[in-house]
């Protein structure tokens, strides 16, 4: 086995490990998902709302937390189980849904998701690794 290929594979079974693209990528869906929920609608009226900035700050503290939590979930459980799990953004989604809020002030959110590699996941484990968050 490569040795580079093992020790990513032995760095990603802890579930403290950030690998830099993870962090990158969290931290631009988790700006771009507060931005979506800051947005007072369709159109460009935030030049002329001074409680934009305000707003933005609340959604990055509340939203922004609440999505890294849910994907880190999703994440930490499919570590627990010897999987390799990372967050990647899906920067098309995220485009879609900025530009779906500014011009049409609809929220529609597809910010990434957690990819998930082992030879054998069972259903149980498949199972219990999607539903982390609904049932918890």
């Amino acid at each position: 086995m490569d040795v580079k290929i093992f020790s990513v594979i032995l760095m990603s079974s802890n579930i403290f490990h950030f690998s830099s693209h993870e962090i990158r990528d969290l931290i631009i869906s988790t700006v771009t998902i507060a931005l979506i929920f800051a947005w007072p609608g369709g159109g460009f009226y935030i030049f002329n709302d001074p409680t934009f900035l305000y707003r933005l700050i609340i959604a990055i503290l509340i939203v922004g937390s609440s999505f890294i939590f849910h994907e880190l979930a999703h994440r930490t459980v499919a570590r627990y189980f010897g999987a390799y799990s990372e967050f990647r953004a899906w920067f098309e989604g995220l485009a879609i849904a900025l530009i779906l809020k500014m011009l049409l002030g609809f929220t529609f959110i597809a910010p990434g998701a957690v990819y998930i590699y082992k030879d054998y996941l069972t259903s149980r484990e498949n199972g219990i690794i999607s539903l982390i968050n609904e049932i918890g």
